[in-house]
């Protein structure tokens, strides 16, 4: 692309904004809370990037404040979006 890490880390941000890392975060998260309810958690987890279940766990309760267990148990899981 010609040009810097740093360009192209400044120009996602302008254009999504938030970082690479965040979105990518959201992206994995947002993919995973549709599997809920269909797959063990232990294989959510390897399919939407994480090295291990207990990573994805903590990612998943501090972006939607909850487990992924609870939310499933909540109804709000199930294979919604």
């Amino acid at each position: 692309m010609h040009i810097s890490a740093k360009t192209l880390q400044r120009d996602f941000q302008r254009e999504f904004g938030m970082p690479y890392t965040r979105w990518r975060t959201r992206l994995r998260l947002s993919a995973a809370r549709a599997l809920l309810g269909t797959e063990p958690v232990t294989r959510i987890a390897r399919r939407v990037g994480y090295a291990s279940p207990s990573a994805f766990v903590a990612a998943f309760a501090k972006e939607y404040g909850q487990t992924p267990a609870r939310y499933t148990r909540s109804g709000a899981g199930g294979g919604r979006s």
